[in-house]
């Protein structure tokens, strides 16, 4: 006669015969946690789902915009956008002060990702690879007016974000490359000249009244 089994021993893994398909499973996960991580490895931790699933981008190109308008709004990670297409983000932002002249500027460093402009043949249509030097292409964009510009991203919390487009009437400017972060030049935000003209309105309407009150023949 057998001896009765436990009903609680556990089954011996040389007693349980698994299909081809669950071996296949199994050497496939032994083979995917053979290498184990070194001791003090980094794990980087996306902030959410979709920057943890975003490609990466391989090239990246550091430059630096000097304003002379005030930045309150923009703030680091805000998209750089070209047309409407993110090509880049914030990564810095700072004040700065002449100590001859007192001219203060707010310089605001960029990453541009040069690989999300694309390089297209418009009559084919053909994906053109990209140039060995992107600082040629950014001085001859320069040349037609390419400059970088703060816009508003929502009215409702006053965000602010980097535009780069072209502006054939912008003033000439010399790129210079030899600097590091080499300079992009900008232009005045069309929310700062609205508000220098509302405000050169009121003056004048100011003005107008003033005379008018002068002007009016008392009773």
């Amino acid at each position: 006669f057998e001896s009765p089994k436990d009903s609680d021993s556990k089954p011996n893994r040389n007693d349980i015969n698994p299909s081809p398909s669950a071996k296949t499973e199994i050497e496939q996960a032994n083979s995917f946690g053979s290498e184990r991580a070194k001791t003090d490895t980094v794990f980087m931790i996306a902030p959410t789902r979709t920057a943890a699933m975003k490609q990466p981008d391989t090239r990246s190109q550091r430059y630096v915009l000097n304003f002379k308008q005030s930045v309150r709004g923009l703030s680091v990670g805000a998209p750089v956008e070209f047309r409407g297409v993110t090509i880049g983000e914030v990564i810095s932002i700072e004040t700065a002060m002449d100590p001859k002249t007192f001219e203060v500027i707010q310089p605001v460093e960029i990453y541009v990702f040069p690989d999300r402009l694309k390089i297209r043949d418009l009559k084919t249509g053909v994906l053109l690879p990209p140039p060995e030097n992107g600082m040629a292409r950014f001085r001859e964009l320069i040349k037609r007016g390419f400059r970088a510009e703060m816009r508003t991203l929502s009215f409702l919390t006053g965000q602010q974000y980097i535009a780069l487009d072209l502006f054939p009437d912008a003033p000439k400017y010399t790129f210079n490359p030899s600097k590091y972060p080499p300079e992009l030049p900008v232009i005045a935000g069309g929310l700062e000249d609205a508000e220098k003209t509302i405000g050169n309105v009121l003056k004048n309407t100011d003005r107008i009244v003033k005379k008018l009150d002068e002007q009016t023949i008392p009773e």
